[in-house]
């Protein structure tokens, strides 16, 4: 990835990688890079682009062979590398300038949307859980500041909602039917 020169925030050595993404300040915009050997003698190149409170790109190179990859692949790897490599991550801010430069210069490694952050240590599956809890909790909470008359009326509208999609199953089920006979 080119990448302009930004303002340290931080070091860490790999092993540290996760405690990181808890150091990264609310807003953060610009990058994550690391340098790690893997086993003992191979040589890891990875830049974690962020903004807008996401993950725009990703890279990894591998040094010894001059081989890139980008995208999720590199993300996983990553996140598997450091558990088994020793190496520094050094963690560098953008100002909107150098932002949009990073931005301009790397569009070939962005994703298609950004990946929500907390994707810097947890699965896409672990992250589609927590964003589903964090829904219900809010639902909930929502729920819990209705009146009694808001609930009812909420619940005859599901009621409702529930009794024509059962009927338009049921119609579909009959049209097929009657299809099928024909």
């Amino acid at each position: 990835m080119e990448l302009p020169r930004g303002k340290h925030v931080l070091s860490e050595k790999t092993e540290n990688y996760t405690s990181v993404y808890e150091k990264l300040p609310e807003n953060f915009q610009g990058v994550i890079s690391l340098v790690m050997k893997v086993d003992k003698k191979h040589l890891f190149k990875g830049d974690i682009l962020i903004g807008g409170g996401g993950l725009l790109g990703v890279t990894l190179e591998d040094l010894d062979k001059g081989k890139e990859i980008h995208g999720e692949n590199a993300l996983e790897q990553i996140k598997s590398m450091t558990q088994e490599s020793r190496g520094d991550i050094d963690v560098y801010s953008f100002e909107d300038t150098a932002m949009n430069l990073a931005v301009l210069g790397n569009k070939h490694v962005f994703f298609r949307k950004p990946l929500d952050i907390r994707r810097l240590v947890k699965t896409e599956r672990e992250v589609g859980r927590l964003k589903r809890k964090e829904a219900r909790l809010k639902k909930a909470e929502e729920e819990s500041k209705k009146t009694p008359e808001e609930k009812a009326a909420a619940e005859e509208k599901a009621a409702a909602e529930e009794k024509a999609a059962a009927e338009e199953k049921a119609a579909a089920e009959e049209k097929a039917a009657a299809e099928e006979k024909a």
